[in-house]
């Protein structure tokens, strides 16, 4: 038996809202944005009823700013947003995330980084014509840090380490 996936050929997502991005304080800046997005797609012979290829309904970002010091930068940002995918079997996918990170200049040649981040990404809007061979739902963990050293004017050594965790629907996509 071959499997035969049915994927729109394009998505279209249209938004309206409002965002405002200001400096509160001295020290704090925040950003904040909400929208009504509507996402449509083509339809797709073979479709299955009742399987729903659009999407309607509220995407967020709000985010902050934090200047500690002269040389201490925090950051915090959360959003929702609808987003094409290239998954076979998904039309679009939503997508909530919330981020956290630091800066801190150690000198004027020396720079560190350390972040962590959350993601959910839920696949939507296709056709299944057999059975899935990929999650509909992935979660992502990553925590990150980062030394940059300037070696000249024009030059600088990085280094950077990631670690990040997948849970998903299906078990096999899971590390």
């Amino acid at each position: 038996a071959v499997a035969v996936f049915a994927i729109p050929n394009d998505l279209q997502v249209s938004s309206i809202g409002v965002q405002f991005s200001r400096p509160i304080g001295m020290r704090l800046a925040g950003v904040a944005g909400v929208s009504y997005s509507k996402s449509t797609s083509e339809a797709v012979a073979g479709s299955v009823a009742g399987r729903n290829s659009d999407f309607g309904g509220l995407t967020a970002n709000v985010g902050l700013t934090y200047h500690v010091g002269p040389r201490i930068n925090l950051g915090a940002n959360v959003s929702r947003s609808v987003q094409a995918t290239i998954r076979q079997d998904a039309g679009y996918s939503i997508s909530n995330q919330a981020s956290l990170n630091a800066d801190y200049t150690i000198s004027s040649r020396i720079h560190a980084n350390l972040g962590a981040s959350w993601s959910r990404e839920e696949f939507r809007g296709g056709v299944l014509l057999a059975p899935t061979t990929a999650p509909d739902r992935v979660e992502l963990k990553t925590v990150t840090a980062g030394v940059s050293v300037k070696l000249g004017r024009k030059a600088a050594l990085s280094g950077d380490v990631q670690h990040e965790e997948s849970n998903t629907d299906l078990a096999l996509f899971n590390f």
